[in-house]
């Protein structure tokens, strides 16, 4: 007599969750929400190879694990670097049925040059400038957007205001 028995091992499937690598977290980098379309890969960590993949849309990425990823074994999700962020990446152990994932990125700041202008050059404008960089520093001023023509959403934008 035969019996015929079937066996399947349970697999699952990953939420990609986004944080921001800086420690302090009131800095601004923990409010940026990564760009549609930025490609996120899980390889399998013992073969080296890409078993699956997502795409992040509004800030989510999804990757159903059927057929692809198994319980019980390690794997590397990751993001390539790209113009907002250096390449990121953790090593985590799948659990059956659906788990948060989270990946820390370390975003790129961009250098900015600021100049201080008056109608009249004092002697005052000297120590303006140097109380201007002074905030700038000591306050981690940032101005995410600066210069980019096509920004992915209108909270990058940015102006600064003349008083």
């Amino acid at each position: 007599q035969e019996v015929e028995v079937r066996l399947a091992r349970a697999t699952g499937d990953v939420n990609v969750r986004f944080h921001s690598l800086h420690p302090d977290p009131d800095h601004w980098t923990h409010s940026l929400v990564v760009p549609n379309g930025t490609r996120i890969t899980i390889t399998h960590a013992a073969l080296g190879c890409i078993v699956s993949s997502g795409v992040v849309e509004s800030g989510h990425c999804f990757i159903g694990g059927a057929d692809t990823l198994y319980s019980g074994e390690e794997y590397v999700l990751a993001a390539q670097s790209d113009a907002h962020f250096e390449r990121a990446e953790v090593r985590f152990s799948l659990r059956p049925g659906a788990q948060d994932v989270w990946l820390c990125l370390a975003w790129y700041a961009r250098p900015i040059q600021l100049y201080v202008m008056s109608a009249e050059e004092t002697d005052d404008s000297a120590e303006a400038y140097a109380q201007v960089q002074k905030v700038l520093r000591d306050n981690d001023v940032f101005f995410n957007g600066a210069g980019e023509a096509d920004l992915p959403r209108p909270d990058q934008a940015w102006s600064v205001e003349h008083t």
